[in-house]
């Protein structure tokens, strides 16, 4: 459930978050959305996240 206002950000976050609790970050392909100006921020900050999940440690 979304608590928060719907920026960009904060929907990257939830997606990411939900795509780990299912073990399915490795089966993303694509995301489907409407025209609403913050789906670009979303995949944006979605972008960003997967690339974090990426770096060495």
């Amino acid at each position: 459930r979304l608590t928060d206002a719907h920026t960009g950000k904060y929907m990257a976050k939830k997606i990411f978050e939900v795509l780990r609790e299912y073990d399915l970050l490795k089966d993303i392909l694509r995301q489907t959305g409407d025209n609403a100006s913050s789906n670009d921020t979303t995949l944006d900050h979605l972008e960003h996240l997967f690339k974090e999940l990426r770096k060495p440690v």
